[in-house]
């Protein structure tokens, strides 16, 4: 059975989820997950990945440098348990996440975590779908 997600897209033109991610102590956080299908990476807050202690992903490379619209940065690669849409039953398990400052400590969930969904916009019906692709 596919599951499938859909929500309403906000006025000002954004999807904002309400997630749960899961660190490697059995902690875990409730954000705000703001969908950003071109981003290839999903985005966690620093103050979040030391809070659930996340391991880091690759430890050849702890840190990887990726353009953004601020020019290059370089950022720690971790690994998130799991992030979840709450009240749904999407989830996505051992997801490569970058530690990385955005403004008002936005999440941003990216290709990372999209990958295996089909994301549509319905901008007529002014709503958001996921639907897992098995």
């Amino acid at each position: 059975m596919k599951h499938t997600f859909k929500t309403v897209i906000d006025q000002d033109g954004f999807v904002r989820l309400p997630i749960r991610i899961h660190g490697s102590s059995k902690r875990s956080i409730k954000l705000i997950g703001i969908v950003d299908t071109a981003l290839s990476y999903t985005i966690i807050p620093p103050f979040a990945c030391q809070l659930l202690n996340l391991p880091t992903f690759n430890k050849q490379n702890p840190e990887i440098t990726v353009l953004t619209g601020s020019g290059y940065v370089q950022a720690p690669l971790k690994k998130a348990t799991q992030i979840e849409i709450l009240g749904s039953q999407i989830r996505k398990r051992n997801i490569p996440v970058l530690c990385h400052h955005i403004p008002r400590g936005v999440t941003i969930l990216g290709h990372t975590f999209l990958k295996d969904y089909k994301a549509t916009f319905n901008w007529k019906q002014n709503t958001f779908t996921l639907e897992e692709q098995k």
